[in-house]
């Protein structure tokens, strides 16, 4: 599975990277937020 993600959607696709990573080969960010583990994605927002 290819997953992509464009802006808020970029935190979907972390979540789904850490859910399932034998299933997801490759994660596109496309002008997405990156979340880290135990980050949330409102957490993002508010550094920039």
């Amino acid at each position: 599975v290819i997953l992509v993600g464009h802006s808020c959607a970029g935190a979907c696709v972390s979540y789904a990277l850490e859910l399932f990573p034998k299933k997801v080969s490759k994660a596109v960010f496309l002008s997405a937020a990156m979340v880290s583990n135990g980050q949330r994605p409102f957490d993002v927002f508010a550094e920039e």
